[in-house]
């Protein structure tokens, strides 16, 4: 849960949401109201931004050990917002 006050309540507002629920991995752990964090996602791209002004980052990379694909996300059940075409 993110503060109702200070930075964390700026970066709520951004998300649109005060409880972050972040999945790293698509195995089993992808449930309902859980933002998957990768490369080129919206939450991560959000945090980024917010934490840019605020000070360095550093990235450690790790080799993936499985790819994301269209059809895993589908057999998690996960299908594409409304009003999105899927690619």
């Amino acid at each position: 849960v993110l503060p109702e006050e200070g930075e964390g309540a700026a970066l709520a507002e951004q998300l649109g949401r005060n409880e972050l629920r972040l999945v790293f991995e698509t195995g089993g752990a992808l449930a309902e109201g859980a933002e998957l964090v990768a490369p080129g996602s919206h939450i991560l791209r959000v945090v980024e931004e917010f934490l840019a002004p605020r000070g360095s980052r550093t990235y450690l990379v790790k080799p993936a050990t499985e790819r994301l694909t269209k059809k895993a996300l589908i057999a998690l059940g996960l299908r594409t917002a409304k009003g999105r075409v899927q690619a």
